[in-house]
């Protein structure tokens, strides 16, 4: 096989590849937006209001925030609230904290299926970090930057990622079907593809079913 045939081959078969693979893309991607639970995020930032403030001292803040002293202290207060009793033993893996690099800022996050629960997470948790950082971290001294809020749109699942995996799986899917289907069948499905597998040149070609409409009507006119 030439080239040519191949490249012929690949533009004969790349729009129903491209189909599948959009087809592909809607099913993932619908299912990921239907299916999959979507979870929302609260963001708060806290700073270091020492104007010596030291990259290590930032650390201490964000491993604070995922601590025993203030993940036992956001469930307990969670556990005292009818709306969010239920939730509050999930608090551990709800919260996160970030540092912005080169800054005194740390970023805390609640995430939560539930948006008014991560909201109301944050809000404990970023107080709660306020009162236990001058036991805990003593010498970081801390104020609110920024209050929570809850961000307007979900941060899981990411639905693009989802789209273009379903794309990639239905064009693979699609590109594995029609190799399998043209070189590998052992049916002969028109004379070059007899040409190809027998390797020799088609000089000429037969029409069999007109042949045999032909014997059918000399055999009625007789």
């Amino acid at each position: 096989m030439t080239i040519f045939e191949i490249f012929k081959y690949i533009f004969s078969k790349l729009f129903g590849w491209i189909v599948l693979g959009l087809i592909g893309a809607i099913l993932v991607g619908g299912y990921s937006y239907v299916a999959i639970p979507k979870k929302y995020s609260a963001q708060s930032t806290v700073t270091i209001t020492s104007g010596q403030y030291t990259a290590s001292q930032a650390l201490a803040i964000q491993k604070l925030v995922q601590s025993d002293p203030i993940v036992r202290a956001t469930q307990n207060k969670l556990a005292s609230m009818s709306e969010f009793s239920a939730s509050a033993g999930t608090v551990g893996t709800m919260l996160g904290a970030s540092v912005d690099t080169g800054t005194p800022n740390i970023a805390i996050t609640a995430t939560s299926t539930n948006p008014r629960l991560a909201l109301k997470t944050n809000e404990i948790a970023t107080s709660q970090l306020l009162k236990s950082s001058p036991t805990y971290a003593q010498g970081v001294p801390l104020a609110v930057l920024s209050k929570p809020k809850v961000n307007s749109s979900y941060v899981y699942p990411n639905t693009k990622h989802y789209i273009l995996f379903g794309f990639l799986i239905g064009f693979v899917v699609a590109i594995l079907f029609s190799i399998k289907r043209d070189f590998f069948s052992k049916k002969v499905k028109d004379a070059r593809s007899l040409g190809l597998r027998l390797e020799l040149d088609n000089l000429g070609s037969i029409n069999l079913e007109q042949r045999e409409e032909q014997r059918r009507s000399l055999k009625r006119r007789n």
